[in-house]
Order: C-alpha cells, then structure tokens, then sequence
C-alpha cells in the first residue's frame, strides 16, 4: 500500500489497491465478512474477495461499495471542474477560426 501523498507518482494499479485497502479497513470496522459485504453490493464472494484484494472491478461495482459502506459523499469530490472566474474564461478562450477566403477563378467570356 502506498501513502497519500503518493498517489501523483502512483500506478493505477497501486491507487486501486491502495483505496480498496482502504474500504477493507472500513469492512472490517463494520464487523462485516466478505460474504455479507459481497451479498449487501449484489455480487458473488470471489468478485468482492478479487475487488478487495487487487482493486480491480467495475465502476459501478466500486460505486456500490462505498455507499454500502456510508462513504458515497467523499465521492462527490472527485473530478469537480475548479470554478473560474470571467476574466479567466475570457483568457483562456481560443480565438474563433476563420475561414481562409477562396481565391475565385476568372469567368470565362461569353463569347
């Protein structure tokens, strides 16, 4: 398991690990088996036991997880856009393309 302040330097694979560690710990608080745990998320043992232990599984499975365990609300956190102001919007937007004007052939005299 890694520390907190790891994480920038971490493998996915680590931070997976390292946060379902940390879920775990929270089971483990609960009193709760992996059995119970698996039945309350709607999944068999041998995926929670493959979850808990590698970090590997569906979003919605990991989603699952932490609400049954009370954490659903440190979620809400993750990936918020930060909050610009106007004159940093206005700094950051790209000019507009324009179109290259065509170069018109000459028209043929009617003869």
């Amino acid at each position: 398991m890694i520390d907190n302040s790891d994480f920038g330097l971490a493998t996915s694979s680590e931070i997976a690990q390292t946060l379902a560690q940390r879920l775990k710990v929270l089971r483990i608080q609960k009193g709760w088996l992996q059995a119970e745990a698996a039945a309350r998320i709607g999944v068999s043992r041998s995926t929670f036991h493959a979850l808990e232990s590698t970090g590997k599984g569906s979003l919605e499975t990991w989603i699952k997880w932490t609400q049954c365990l009370g954490q659903a609300g440190q979620l809400q956190a993750l990936f918020k856009p930060s909050v610009l102001s106007i004159a940093d919007m206005q700094a950051r937007q790209t000019p507009q393309r324009q179109r290259a004007s065509r170069q018109r052939l000459p028209r043929p005299n009617k003869a």
